[in-house]
């Protein structure tokens, strides 16, 4: 995904230069190959249109919801939680409580699918409580 990205921003110097970067075009196109840079809007912008999918991601920090994409007409989306330091995809199982089936797991979801999208917030709302708990005790 790093050499996606990387591509991108290179190919389209215009649209991704300093300004949008913070930082010239071919520093950035280095800085993003290496292991230990973290993305954040500008990367799942790309790799929204790259794969064609909306992503969704969730700060779980303030619980507000980031939505990439949403204006392409994309049929699928994904969900992330973003912890203020990294990414990580939101799966669901269709088995109750169980870890036997994890390679089962459901990671795509129709756009159109707004149960799917209730059920994300309130797993995002579960874990920002279960943190301010943990933050207060």
């Amino acid at each position: 995904m790093r050499q996606v990205i990387a591509d991108i921003v290179k190919i389209e110097k215009d649209f991704y230069s300093e300004v949008v970067l913070g930082q010239p075009n071919g520093d950035y196109c280095r800085w993003i190959l290496k292991s230990d840079s973290w993305g954040g809007a500008i990367e799942l912008s790309i790799l929204s249109d790259f794969y064609e999918i909306e992503i969704c991601a969730f700060d779980i920090k303030s619980t507000r919801m980031d939505r990439y994409g949403e204006d392409k007409k994309y049929s699928n989306r994904i969900y992330l939680l973003y912890d203020g330091i990294h990414y990580d995809a939101l799966a669901f199982s269709p088995f109750e409580e169980t870890l036997e089936y994890e390679d089962l797991d459901v990671t795509v979801f129709s756009v159109d699918d707004f149960n799917m999208q209730a059920k994300a917030r309130d797993v995002v709302k579960q874990i920002n409580k279960v943190r301010i708990e943990i933050i207060l005790n």
